[in-house]
């Protein structure tokens, strides 16, 4: 790879990172709702429509660079941009409710403060070839024995505070607090 295909690659990668975590959190009366940042929706669509044609553009002068950009064209059209304008946290005075993943397979995942005792915020440590990482989830321990566990991903990690704030006026037992703060 030459210079100039590192500057184009580092400056993706920049780009991408700058849009992570760009959410949107909104309040229509009690209930407080979170979803991906229109500006962020919208540089996804205006980028799926330009990737194709730079793509074929570059594709003379590099050609790996402009394969990769026209595949990437109908990946964002088809799954990431679906997905950024479907998943969404909403947190309500009794409960909340989350809808994320892929469009045509979507995970969600209600839950009532009512049927609730303990709601306990877990970390997960997670190793790879990049070092050690940590991931959230939320385990809820239910009045029935039963207990559901909802992963934390970067979306529900914006509304977490929200929900454990709600979920303590409700009388649920909070448990591991103090990483909302660290997420």
């Amino acid at each position: 790879m030459n210079r100039r295909q590192c500057h184009f690659f580092a400056f993706g990668l920049v780009l991408a990172s700058a849009c992570s975590g760009c959410y949107h959190k909104s309040t229509v009366q009690d209930t407080v709702v979170f979803g991906f940042a229109w500006w962020l929706q919208a540089v996804v669509v205006l980028g799926s429509i330009l990737a194709f044609p730079a793509g074929w553009f570059l594709y003379k002068k590099w050609a790996k660079g402009g394969f990769v950009l026209m595949g990437m064209a109908p990946i964002l059209l088809v799954i990431v941009m679906p997905m950024m304008f479907l998943d969404k946290v909403e947190v309500r005075p009794d409960g909340f409710q989350a809808r994320w993943g892929i469009w045509f397979a979507p995970q969600s995942a209600k839950v009532e403060f009512t049927s609730v005792t303990v709601l306990e915020l877990q970390p997960e440590q997670r190793e790879d070839r990049l070092g050690q990482h940590s991931n959230y989830r939320i385990v809820c321990t239910l009045r029935d024995g039963g207990t559901e566990t909802i992963p934390v991903g970067d979306l529900m990690r914006s509304a977490v505070r929200d929900i454990i704030d709600r979920a303590s006026k409700k009388g649920v037992q909070i448990r591991g607090e103090g990483l909302a703060d660290r997420m």
